[in-house]
Parts: structure tokens; C-alpha cells; sequence
């Protein structure tokens, strides 16, 4: 990589270039939305579908402790209710937190650009697509780029989730992938090396900004959501078989195993109101926490 006091083999993009680049692909800035407060998350929460069947049945209960049924029950809808949409809201309230964290990280820094053939100092937010730019160990990625020369190793567990550490090189073929081994994403840090990346994507346009729009409007699909949510729909069909095979048998045993057989005695307990509706909530229960325990993400209902 040719450089010497603050010049460059390569022209990089000339002043009128910079601007014609911003009005076409926008600025490198992240926009941020509103935030969510926990306690609109959590009470949005109880909107899901299971939660609402849990609700349901928590009322139901309720009804049937004032008649001198078993508060334990009722006790344990409550606190899983709050437990689910507590656990969900904190997971989502976290989520979108850390992403502005990370947005907010490389404000107001400096990055080495090549413009008009020398290396400048220019601000993250001025950084515009064709812009190439010199990044090296310590800093962040400022934005999507396509590495087109030198050789860095770098931490993608910001936005990937993975932990290990990968090597980043010129490729033949450029895809604007985080398995790329050429492509570099916005906010990934350089742990060792220097590299000259060319930058395809600014602001809401990258990666980062795309999970972050995502994040912030409740509409995240990354791809390892899609694969779990086409694993989930699978093993949820299972889930509710067993749950439905769960409610069937305890019924079968509560009027019928339990009656000796006795026809009489199965037909008086049917007709017994009190006891049958009891006895229909507590098998609803039962395979109500089947689908919660069994199918993946159990207070979800995947499309």
C-alpha cells in the first residue's frame, strides 16, 4: 500500500464526485426512530396470541377460586404471563440498545479517505459510496466496503453474532455478504492489519443500518430468524400433536380411568357442569404448557 506523507498511488474521488455520490446514495449517518419504552414493549407483549389464550384462562380461573378452586393454578398463569412478556420485553428493549450503542460508537470520528489523490481525515458521517478509505487495527469499519487491498483480521460478533475471528482480503468476486472473505460491514473492528476498502453502501443503506431500521420498527427478519422460525414451524407441528395427545389423556383418565369404567359414573361426572368445565380448563392447561415447553419459542406463533 503506497503512501507517504499524506499521499496515495490511488485519485480516489475528486470534490464534485463527493457530492454527486451523497445526493445519489444519501449521507453515512444512521437514522434513529423514537425509542420504545420497556413498558410499551411490555404491554405489548401481551398481545401475543399464547399470551392472550393464557389470559383467557386466567380469568377462567380466577372465576373458579371464588368457588373454592385452586389458587395454585391460577397463581402459576399469573406468573407465567408476566414472565413471558416480561422476558421478551427485556430481550427486545436489549436488543434495540445495543444497536444504538453501536451506532453511536464510531460519532464523530475521523477516517483516512483518498480524495483528490491525497489521504484526508474526513468525518464518519461525510464518508460516501466510491469512497476509498484506510482502516487498520483498532478501528471500526465506518461503513460497507469492498477490501481491495492489504489483509486484516476482524470481529463480526456486532452484527453477526459470531464470536470468531475472521481475515478479510481482496476478492475476485464481490458480494455484499458478512461471509464474504473481501466484503467489510459497518461497525466490525479491525483487530490486526491495515487494508484499503472501497465503500458500496452509506448510512441506512448498510448492513448496520438495515438491522437497526429493523430492530427499531419490530420488523427483523435476519436470516438466522428465518431459519429458526422454518425449523420452529416443523417441530411445532409435533408440539401440537403431543399437546393434543396430552389433553386427550388426561381427560380419558379423569372420566373414565378414574370412573373404574363405570359408564354410570362416566355420564354423571359429563353432566356434572362444575366439574366438567374444570376439568376441560385443566386439560387446556396441560397442553397449553406442552406447546409452550415443546414448540420452539413457545409464546410465538411463526408464519
Amino acid at each position: 500500500m503506497a503512501e507517504q506523507k499524506g499521499r496515495t498511488r490511488r485519485v480516489g474521488l475528486t470534490d464534485s464526485e463527493v457530492l454527486k455520490s451523497r445526493e445519489t446514495h444519501g449521507a453515512n449517518v444512521l437514522k434513529t426512530r423514537k425509542k420504545k419504552s420497556f413498558a410499551r414493549r411490555f404491554f405489548e407483549n401481551l398481545g401475543d396470541p399464547v399470551i392472550r389464550i393464557l389470559l383467557v384462562a386466567l380469568c377462567v380461573n380466577l372465576f373458579f377460586v371464588f368457588k373454592g378452586g385452586d389458587i395454585a393454578e391460577t397463581v402459576g398463569i399469573a406468573i407465567s404471563v408476566f414472565l413471558a412478556a416480561f422476558i421478551s420485553a427485556l430481550s427486545e428493549h436489549g436488543g434495540e440498545n445495543a444497536f444504538r450503542r453501536l451506532s453511536n460508537e464510531c460519532q464523530n470520528q475521523k477516517y483516512r479517505a483518498v480524495r483528490n489523490g491525497a489521504l484526508t481525515p474526513v468525518p464518519i458521517e461525510e464518508l460516501v459510496v466510491g469512497d476509498i478509505v484506510l482502516i487498520e487495527a483498532g478501528e471500526k469499519a465506518p461503513a460497507d466496503g469492498y477490501v481491495i487491498s492489504g489483509k486484516i483480521s476482524v470481529d463480526q460478533s456486532a452484527i453477526t453474532g459470531e464470536s470468531r475471528e475472521t481475515t478479510k482480503e481482496p476478492t475476485q468476486k464481490r458480494e455484499p455478504s458478512p461471509s464474504s472473505r473481501g466484503t467489510l460491514l459497518r461497525g466490525c473492528t479491525v483487530l490486526s492489519g491495515e487494508a484499503e476498502m472501497e465503500v458500496f453502501a452509506v448510512g441506512d443503506e448498510s448492513f448496520l443500518g438495515k438491522i437497526s431500521i429493523e430492530v427499531q420498527t419490530d420488523t427483523r427478519e435476519s436470516p438466522l430468524k428465518i431459519r429458526l422460525a422454518r425449523l420452529a414451524k416443523q417441530i411445532s407441528r409435533l408440539g401440537y400433536l403431543a399437546a393434543a395427545l396430552v389433553a386427550l389423556a388426561f381427560l380419558f383418565n379423569c372420566f373414565v380411568i378414574d370412573s373404574g369404567f363405570a359408564w354410570e359414573l362416566v355420564r354423571s361426572k359429563l353432566t356434572d357442569v362444575t366439574y366438567l368445565l374444570q376439568k376441560l380448563l385443566h386439560a387446556f392447561m396441560l397442553g397449553l404448557t406442552v406447546v409452550v415447553v415443546a414448540v420452539p419459542d413457545g409464546y410465538t406463533f411463526y408464519n
